[in-house]
């Protein structure tokens, strides 16, 4: 309930960096409008931002060690006797602790999340419009961009196929399996299929009747009815990371235990906690064949007077573009050949000038 305001405060932004507004004192009621709605969509950013995915280029905070995701009152459902789950009694609240956790991140890195205020179909949708309408580039929607709803776990069967993404957390799924497991190794109990539907309904009923989750059931014409399972999103606690010890995703290592690589990537801890407003507001934006060519015209006329800072390019920029103060290029992967690679580096380096070139070596391509 608080995160928005918080992500607001500490981005400081002038009232005009980010309200599509011609006046950057408007009427008190105007302001705050235009001000909930960017605090909403940040929001959105940052629930979307803890989902599961490969980020090597830019790792999200977790992954930096600068976030540390936590459970609202998880340590006092532990503490509980479990006397309805007779599997979970056994434990010590600590094993719970983790098997529990390991539980929600399965609904947080799915992006599995309830909020009746932020992600309902509902409101996101009229949140799109607000957000075109009173937020300007980089801070709204990209070009073409929707908010996308959250997904939801389900034990079995499938989703209608006009509701949301489902995910299922079966047996054979990485929960199911990681449950298995877990058991096996500390309570010496073998799951078969059926024991761990039934042990993850129990466990998914208490997990619900305790308000961390929220489940309806949806139906299809032509297959029993689906109950769909969220995580509900005001149950996350955000604390800052230690800097020295990155999130783990047990679910994914536990085939790696004792040889997870829990380090930090230092470059971006580094340039996330930089602060870029100190010295000079740097935007970046993309300059590819998607564009039409007005647009692609503007962003060349910025980038060559300074408002742009970067442009982010496929081969249009290889042929035929003068920008004559241009220092620095920095290709992503290796080109395809020594042409496409004197061109491009060419782009810089005009009239004589010094110039900088960078070509980022992918350590998976053979080419590269």
């Amino acid at each position: 309930h608080t995160l928005g305001d918080a992500i607001f405060r500490a981005l400081n932004l002038d009232f005009l960096e980010f309200a599509r507004s011609s006046t950057d004192n408007p009427m008190h009621g105007v302001k705050a409008m235009f001000e909930d709605t960017f605090r909403k969509f940040l929001v959105y950013r940052a629930l979307y931002d803890l989902r599961r995915s490969w980020r090597i280029v830019l790792p999200n905070l977790e992954q930096c060690a600068l976030l540390k995701i936590d459970y609202l009152h998880l340590d006092e459902l532990v503490a509980q006797p479990w006397t309805e789950i007779p599997e979970m009694a056994a434990l010590t609240p600590e094993l719970r602790s983790e098997l529990l956790r390991a539980v929600f991140e399965t609904f947080r890195l799915n992006y599995a999340f309830a909020s009746h205020n932020y992600l309902d179909e509902s409101v996101l949708r009229e949140q799109e419009g607000a957000i075109k309408d009173r937020l300007k580039m980089p801070w709204c929607l990209e070009r073409d961009e929707r908010l996308t709803p959250p997904s939801a776990l389900s034990m079995e069967g499938a989703a209608p196929k006009a509701g949301p993404f489902v995910k299922l957390i079966g047996p054979a799924s990485l929960l199911g399996k990681f449950v298995v497991q877990f058991f096996r190794e500390h309570s010496g109990s073998r799951l078969d299929r059926a024991a761990y539907r039934d042990l993850m309904e129990r466990i998914l009923t208490v997990l619900r009747d305790n308000l961390f989750l929220e489940c309806r059931q949806l139906a299809s014409r032509n297959a029993p009815p689906c109950t769909l399972y969220r995580l509900k999103a005001d149950c996350i606690l955000w604390n800052p990371g230690d800097k020295v010890h990155a999130a783990v995703d047990q679910i994914k290592s536990r085939s790696y235990k004792g040889v997870v690589n829990t380090r930090p990537n230092v470059f971006f801890q580094y340039l996330y906690q930089y602060d870029f407003k100190a010295r000079k507001t740097l935007r970046g934006d993309e300059h590819t064949g998607q564009l039409n060519n007005d647009i692609r015209q503007e962003r060349e006329d910025l980038f060559k007077k300074g408002d742009i800072s970067a442009l982010f390019c496929s081969p249009t920029m290889e042929l035929g573009i003068d920008i004559k103060l241009l220092s620095i290029v920095h290709m992503r992967n290796v080109p395809p050949n020594p042409a496409n690679y004197a061109q491009r580096a060419g782009r810089a380096g005009r009239n004589g000038q010094a110039a900088l070139i960078f070509n980022f070596c992918s350590s998976y391509a053979p080419h590269d």
